[in-house]
C-alpha cells in the first residue's frame, strides 16, 4: 500500500494558492501510485491565522470542496484546513476526501495554549478522534496536539483503526548537540512519541508536518511513516518542502499484534473506572446475577 506525505509550505491566508498547491501535489502523488495522500495541519490556510480564520474557512458549500473532492477520485486525500460548521463554529480540522466526496471531518480536540500557541482563542475543540474508512483500512484522524494525549491514539486503535493519520504544523525548536533527527529536540520527541504509539497499539502511523517559514517561525518538516512495530519506514527532508512516498505492509499490523498483543490486553473496563475516579465521577456498581434457589 503506497502512501504519500505531502510536506508543503502553505502561504498564510492565501486559500486559493494553497488549494492549487495541494491539487498539484495530489496529482503528482497519484501519478506515482499513492493510494492515499496526507497533507499538513492547516495546509489550506497557513498556521498563525488569528483574525483571518473566518476568511479562509471552508463550509459544506464552499467551491474549493468540489475541487478537493474531485482530486480524491482514485486516491484518498487528507488535508488540514479551517472548517466552519452549521453553527458557524470554526475548527482546526483534518478533512478526508474519498471517492469524489468529503468523507470525514476531524476537529482537533486538544488546542494548545502555551508558548507560541494560542489556538483556543480562535478555534472550537473537537471531541475525540475521528474514525474513517480509507484505502488503507480504518484510519484514526488526529491533528498535531491530539497525538500527545494518550486517550486519542488509544481510543482510535480500540475503535478499530489500523493506521493513524497525524497532520501537524510543528515549529522548529530545541537545538541539540551531537547526532539527532534534524538536530532538533522536537523532531526527536515526535519520533519517539509516534514510535511508541505504533509499537504499543500495533498500528501504522503517518505523520505529515509542514515546512517553510511564517511570521518569522520555521517549521521543521521531517514527515515520517512508521510501521506497526515502531520502526521508521521513511522520512522526508527537514525544513524544506518534500513529497515522501512510503510503502506499507498490508500484513504488518497482524504480525505486530501477534508478536505484542498489548491492545488485546488493554483493560478498558479498568481504564474507565480509574479515569472516572480521577475525574470525581461515581460509577454505578455492576449488577450481580441473582442466585437461583434450590428446586
Amino acid at each position: 500500500m503506497r502512501v504519500a506525505l505531502a510536506q508543503i509550505a502553505p502561504r498564510l491566508g492565501r486559500l486559493d494558492e494553497n488549494v492549487a498547491q495541494v491539487l498539484a501535489k495530489a496529482a503528482l502523488a497519484r501519478k506515482r501510485g499513492a493510494q492515499l495522500a496526507l497533507f499538513p495541519e492547516l495546509a489550506l490556510s497557513g498556521y498563525f491565522l488569528k483574525d483571518l480564520v473566518p476568511e479562509v474557512a471552508l463550509s459544506a458549500r464552499h467551491p474549493a470542496l468540489k475541487q478537493l473532492a474531485a482530486a480524491s477520485k482514485g486516491m484518498d486525500l487528507a488535508v488540514g484546513g479551517v472548517w466552519e460548521d452549521a453553527r458557524h463554529c470554526f475548527s482546526n480540522a483534518l478533512l478526508l476526501f474519498r471517492q469524489g466526496r468529503l468523507a470525514a471531518v476531524h476537529a482537533k480536540a486538544y488546542l494548545p495554549t502555551y508558548g507560541m500557541f494560542d489556538e483556543a482563542r480562535y478555534f472550537a475543540p473537537g471531541d475525540g478522534p475521528t474514525l474513517a474508512g480509507t484505502a488503507l483500512g480504518t484510519a484514526g484522524l488526529l491533528v498535531c496536539e491530539d497525538a500527545w494525549h494518550a486517550v486519542m491514539p488509544l481510543a482510535a486503535a480500540l475503535g478499530g483503526a489500523s493506521v493513524l493519520l497525524v497532520a501537524s504544523s510543528s515549529p522548529a525548536r530545541g537545538l541539540l548537540k551531537g547526532r539527532a533527527p534534524g538536530g532538533l529536540a522536537i523532531a526527536r520527541d515526535w519520533q519517539a512519541l509516534l514510535s511508541a504509539w505504533a509499537l504499543s497499539l500495533g498500528v501504522s502511523v503517518l505523520f505529515c508536518n509542514r515546512a517553510g517559514f511564517e511570521d518569522g517561525v520555521g517549521f521543521w518538516g521531517g514527515s515520517m511513516a512508521l510501521g506497526p512495530d515502531g520502526s521508521l519506514l521513511a522520512q522526508a527532508r527537514f525544513l524544506e518542502p518534500d513529497l515522501l512516498l512510503a510503502d506499507l505492509d498490508a500484513r504488518g499490523g497482524r504480525r505486530a499484534r501477534m508478536a505484542s498483543p498489548l491492545l488485546r490486553d488493554e483493560r478498558l473496563d479498568m481504564d474507565v473506572r480509574l479515569l472516572a475516579g480521577l475525574a470525581g465521577f461515581q460509577l454505578a456498581p455492576q449488577a450481580r446475577p441473582k442466585k437461583k434457589g434450590r428446586a
